[in-house]
């Protein structure tokens, strides 16, 4: 099955799965005292596949302070843990060792933990914050593989607009073209309920708003 035919059959699939709980809300009498809220996980990148590198990701196993015990995430973007026991005392080390593979690797720009401390938190401290992240050239995927695309980075629109649909018999067909986040559906979703969005910690947090229109 060709990549283009894959993306069809999932369309496709998930079209039926939703068609099945639209019918379901019809034959329970919910259809319209429920708001349906449909949104995707996450983007791809490159959307234009003409623009596709594929990079292996193995000189990141060379980063000093990786071994034994470092780990990697790797797509479109590349996210590198040091070994615990190593973070601190090789942590100078790596980020040196990464800025100088920052050509084969295509890496643009290095996040080291003063810059990732602010969105995420502080590395040392912190072992859900990755000690790097590595922002790469757009269409750069890290496969030795055929897949034509992956997620996870900073880029407009590919990586981080996804699509958002509110649907209600109450709400009329629009549009809308404000700009939105996903973090805001819980927020929506409690305030439909009756309930303060604030109640949620992570609401409270990133003072997150409700949809527009609802």
């Amino acid at each position: 099955m060709g990549a283009e035919h894959g993306l069809q059959y999932g369309l496709d699939f998930v079209d039926t799965e939703l068609g099945f709980m639209v019918a379901a809300l019809l034959k329970a009498g919910h259809d319209k005292d429920t708001l349906v809220i449909i949104e995707a996980k996450h983007g791809q990148s490159p959307i234009d596949v003409t623009l596709r590198q594929a990079v292996s990701d193995s000189l990141y196993n060379a980063t000093p302070g990786f071994k034994p015990n470092g780990s990697k995430t790797t797509d479109d973007v590349a996210l590198v843990w040091l070994s615990p026991q190593m973070q601190q005392s090789s942590y100078k080390a790596a980020e040196t060792y990464l800025l100088s593979q920052a050509t084969p690797l295509e890496i643009v720009t290095l996040l080291d933990k003063s810059a990732l401390a602010p969105l995420y938190g502080n590395p040392f401290g912190n072992n859900r914050t990755p000690d790097f992240v590595a922002v790469t050239v757009h269409g750069l995927i890290y496969t030795s593989g055929t897949k034509l695309a992956e997620h996870g980075g900073f880029f407009v629109p590919d990586d981080r607009n996804v699509a958002l649909l509110v649907s209600n018999p109450s709400i009329t067909a629009a549009t809308v073209n404000d700009n939105v986040e996903t973090r805001q559906i819980a927020a929506t979703i409690l305030n439909v309920l009756g309930i303060n969005p604030k109640e949620l910690e992570g609401a409270r947090k990133e003072n997150s708003k409700v949809l527009p229109g609802l």
